[in-house]
């Protein structure tokens, strides 16, 4: 279980120039990269999309072979230190807590990933209008999404 996440200036000005820059009315998200110390994880990194996202007003679904590149890509240039912990979007409203389909994306996710690091998979919603608002998920063995503190280093 995840008790703490930190994020790093850097990932959080790409996130906020990613969704500044997508004048759509639709979400936009992608992947996070980081590592995992213990009960806590940093998040160094966030991909865009891809460019074979749909973007839709209220969900997205993120190009998966573009992230899954960006995610390996990172974990062999860092000697296997940096990794896949989770992703993250807009809502387009001021609501930031997990939709019905955020939800059943977690589930999904969290299907595919290997018990030993299931627990540790989060997802990070921010207000698409105010991107200074956001709030972070930790996806737990009960199989709900708890909000976990998040801290910018």
């Amino acid at each position: 279980m995840i008790n703490k996440v930190y994020m790093t200036s850097y990932c959080f000005k790409s996130i906020e120039y990613m969704i500044k820059r997508h004048d759509q009315k639709t979400e936009i998200g992608g992947v996070l990269v980081g590592f995992q110390k213990g009960d806590c994880l940093t998040i160094t990194h966030a991909s865009d999309p891809g460019p074979k996202a749909v973007m839709k007003h209220n969900s997205i679904k993120i190009d998966e072979e573009y992230t899954t590149d960006y995610c390996n890509y990172l974990n062999k240039v860092s000697n296997n230190t940096l990794y896949y912990l989770g992703d993250w979007h807009t809502h387009l409203s001021d609501n930031l807590l997990p939709s019905p389909t955020d939800y059943v994306a977690v589930q999904t996710l969290a299907s595919y990933l290997p018990e030993d690091i299931r627990y540790s998979l989060i997802t990070v919603i921010f207000n698409h209008f105010s991107p200074n608002s956001f709030k972070v998920y930790n996806y737990t063995k009960k199989k709900i999404l708890k909000e976990v503190n998040c801290k910018i280093i």
